[in-house]
């Protein structure tokens, strides 16, 4: 899939957003913090794409159905996990997360709190100046790998990273300043990261309810023994 690049202002940016088709991908060069911040202004909440920011490069990206799909899943086996293994979570789904200082925003397709509820529960917003980035951050990059993501997690010091390309799902964890791979899960020591993806693979066709059920069933076969 070919990438498109241009320097656009605000409108046009909006536009492109209007006619962007699933699954498309558009990289926009030489955008200012401010025309950033603009655009998050305009589109206001609940907006579909996704968008990150890096430095001057805006990247606007639809999402496909299998897409939204493998981030729900993923989302249901942490919410499963956390249930099986006694920890609270609370899920912060595509919140948008900047820091002007590194010139820097990124929406997860979904991330979780889990060390560090207490301390953004009850918010309604999230600054990354003095609040704590999400404890785990999940992307799901069916069309095209987005390592420069990670990048920006680590500056931001996301903790815990999954990663999946559609076959295989890695974890990683911040070591320093980068990520380093893990077999399993910071957060759930029982997940491995090739288990993620297998749980998922197992699951696409069905509906939510039996993917519960089935996520738990595996959970509860591989919990320590009391």
């Amino acid at each position: 899939m070919s990438v498109q690049t241009e320097t656009p202002r605000v409108p046009e940016i909006l536009a492109i957003l209007d006619s962007l088709e699933p699954g498309e991908r558009r990289l926009l060069r030489d955008v200012s913090w401010e025309e950033y911040e603009q655009l998050l202004d305009e589109l206001g909440g609940g907006y579909a794409p996704r968008i990150q920011y890096d430095e001057g490069t805006l990247e606007l990206m639809a999402p496909l159905f299998i897409h939204e799909r493998d981030k729900e899943l993923a989302s249901i086996l942490v919410r499963v996990l956390a249930e099986e293994t006694g920890l609270e979570v609370l899920a912060a789904g595509s919140t948008t997360f900047k820091r002007k200082s590194l010139r820097k925003g990124a929406e997860p397709d979904a991330c979780f709190y889990i060390r560090n509820i207490d301390r953004v529960a009850g918010k309604e917003r999230i600054d990354l100046h003095s609040d704590p980035p999400p404890d785990l951050v999940i992307e799901i990059d069916v069309t095209h790998p987005q390592r420069s993501k990670m990048k920006t997690y680590a500056r931001f010091g996301v903790p815990e990273f999954w990663r999946f390309n559609g076959k295989r799902f890695e974890i990683f964890e911040l070591i320093g300043n980068t990520y380093a791979a893990r077999e399993s899960s910071l957060a759930f020591p029982i997940l491995r990261a090739e288990d993620i993806g297998d749980l998922i693979e197992q699951n696409r066709s069905k509906g939510d309810i039996a993917a519960t059920n089935s996520f738990r069933k595996w959970a509860q076969a591989r919990k320590p023994k009391a």
